[in-house]
């Protein structure tokens, strides 16, 4: 079987793009990924791993972690993340467990399997640490995986913690995805790098940071600041298709300024704009997504354009605060068709997979607005796609 057999079965597409190819087949895997969103990164490092580490020749094999740790700064993305790769294995019949009803359960009775362990509050905790002999694909949040990796990890006994520190910090391949959103986990990541490097590890170690808005200067550290070229695209991926469709998908941006009273700066004054704003721009049966900036503005944004007659019928409300349950019964509109609202904070900025035609903004430090921007018009599909950036003076604003 070759890559692009094994690819297909795995992800039931049609064919990888070239970039894909390469990472899977190329000598080495790079540090650092820049590739447009919207164009498999994730299948693209994840399944770069698993060829290297089970199908190609025996000394990439042996060269290959034998464990991959992928590191999210958000709990949504790590379980869309370990969604996507439970059933990639399990189209490649390599899955340790089974998924009954949508819940996937790890037991770890066949070692020919791979298991996806998720390292997250609040998640049930399998015994990924008794098996350091297995190939495993580890997701969690920054917070758990980071705070094994410094030895100090958070929500297990302490006794513990030499347990996670040895397994996360050998014979690992460290994913760290959409970075923009990592803070100081980005210099975290980079100097433990360079620590597994230079004081040495068992087996082969190693990083990837990748993102649309990769910032090369903040991996600096005091033991790290040499870097390889950016893996981009390359002259083959720019003639496919499929990539140039979304990479060169049209979307107009309009500047609207909403100046308040200055003597009666009122937050429903605010919304009432952005209401009239967001309903008069919103076109029939397409997808309308709406970002705020604070969790309280958009829950106090949506509770008001609901109460309008021309708010369309399926809306919904994202943000970071909502409990599992609730939040997965608030994606499924991710998956519906036809006139449709979203009101969400900036937990879309990354990962979460929306296509919208219309989006209505507030601003935002540029990267931010980059990864935005890649919510509007995502799969290249409209030709009249628009995004409205509002600004507003967040000193001034009174939330009522």
């Amino acid at each position: 079987m070759n890559y692009d057999e094994f690819f297909k079965k795995a992800t039931r597409n049609p064919e990888p793009y070239p970039y894909q190819r390469s990472l899977a087949t190329g000598e080495e895997l790079p540090q650092l990924l820049d590739v447009p969103t919207g164009c498999g990164k994730t299948a693209a490092v994840v399944l770069a791993w698993l060829w290297r580490r089970r199908f190609a020749e025996e000394e990439v094999r042996e060269n290959t972690p034998r464990r991959l740790v992928y590191c999210l700064p958000m709990r949504v993305l790590v379980e869309q993340t370990r969604d996507n790769c439970v059933g990639w294995l399990k189209n490649l019949n390599l899955l340790g467990g089974s998924v009954e009803e949508g819940e996937y359960s790890p037991p770890w009775d066949d070692p020919e399997k791979i298991n996806v362990t998720v390292l997250m509050g609040g998640e049930d905790k399998d015994e990924w640490d008794m098996y350091p002999e297995r190939d495993a694909i580890i997701i969690g949040t920054q917070d758990m995986l980071l705070s094994r990796a410094l030895n100090r990890g958070y929500g297990m006994s302490r006794y513990r913690w030499p347990m996670h520190f040895g397994l996360l910090n050998n014979d690992c391949l460290w994913v760290m995805d959409e970075v923009q959103l990592m803070g100081v986990g980005v210099e975290t990541t980079s100097q433990l790098d360079a620590f597994r490097r230079k004081l040495g590890c068992f087996g082969n170690s190693a990083s990837i940071w990748m993102s649309a808005t990769t910032d090369t200067k903040q991996l600096n550290t005091v033991d790290q600041d040499k870097f390889e070229e950016k893996f981009k695209l390359s002259n083959e991926d720019q003639d496919f298709e499929e990539i140039m469709k979304r990479k060169n998908a049209g979307k107009q941006l309009v500047y609207h300024d909403i100046i308040l009273d200055k003597e009666n700066e009122k937050a429903g004054d605010y919304y009432q704009r952005m209401i009239d704003l967001v309903l008069e721009e919103h076109i029939e049966d397409t997808l309308t997504l709406v970002i705020m900036n604070t969790v309280d503005r958009a829950q106090n944004f949506f509770k008001k354009i609901t109460n309008d007659d021309r708010c369309p019928k399926n809306a919904s409300l994202l943000h970071s605060r909502f409990r599992k349950p609730d939040r997965d019964r608030n994606l499924k509109i991710l998956g519906d068709g036809g006139d449709r609202l979203i009101v969400s904070t900036q937990v879309v900025e990354a990962g979460v997979d929306i296509d919208s035609t219309t989006m209505v903004t507030e601003i935002a430090p540029w990267p931010s607005m980059v990864q935005r921007f890649g919510r509007c018009n995502r799969k290249g599909g409209s030709n009249d796609s628009r995004v409205f950036i509002v600004d507003v003076d967040e000193n001034t604003l009174v939330i009522g």
